[in-house]
């Protein structure tokens, strides 16, 4: 699973997991990599973002809703953005994909129509915290799930902008094998997964 989400939602929940299902023994992988299933013998995952069809269940869980921040730091620097266009005239941190090798492009909605764009950047990253920490410093703009920079919004470490230009909120799903092949214990996770999901709000919108 993303390892911003096990943090976060997860593993903090594993004391209620254990005393609900005390026969259940689980094997947690965290990372930004992307899995794959069958070849690397896992159970289930958590994923973002649309699924590519293939003969596995995929259970929506929640969405995150995307926004674009800037520390203090760097608005005094450079200023606020006003616009999805004035972006030329500014840094941002890119973010590397660790299935594709290349930079996420910076999604935008703008009057109702989605935009995909690429940014400049001088710095970028593969990894959540070190992507937030390079924002936090006033390295460049940052994209970023909500959940994530609230914290930081609420402290002032973070502020959004370009608000009015939130891109579609992404899709959180538990992906498993079909019911032939998944296990009693794997169905238990992904509802308990669901669950606290339910609990923690991810289905609201942006």
């Amino acid at each position: 699973m993303p390892g911003v989400i096990g943090r976060a939602i997860v593993l903090p929940r594993l004391r209620e997991f254990e005393q609900r299902f005390p026969g259940i023994e689980l094997v947690l992988g965290l990372s930004d990599r992307p899995a794959d299933l069958i070849y690397d013998g896992i159970d289930c995952v958590i994923r973002t973002g649309e699924l590519a069809d293939s003969n596995l269940v995929a259970r929506r869980v929640g969405q995150l809703n995307w926004i674009t921040c800037a520390s203090p730091r760097y608005l005094k620097e450079y200023g606020e953005p006003v616009s999805v266009t004035a972006l030329s005239a500014h840094r941002a941190i890119n973010y590397i994909s660790n299935a594709t090798g290349r930079p996420l492009d910076w999604r935008f909605n703008v009057a109702g129509e989605n935009l995909a764009m690429t940014m400049s950047s001088r710095f970028a990253v593969n990894e959540t915290e070190a992507y937030l920490q390079c924002g936090l410093e006033g390295l460049g703009l940052i994209q970023l799930s909500e959940f994530v920079a609230f914290p930081y919004l609420k402290t002032g470490r973070l502020k959004e902008v370009l608000a009015s230009a939130r891109c579609s909120p992404v899709p959180i799903s538990m992906v498993y094998p079909n019911g032939r092949h998944a296990s009693g214990a794997t169905k238990a996770f992904v509802d308990w997964v669901v669950d606290i999901f339910e609990q923690n709000d991810f289905n609201r919108g942006a």
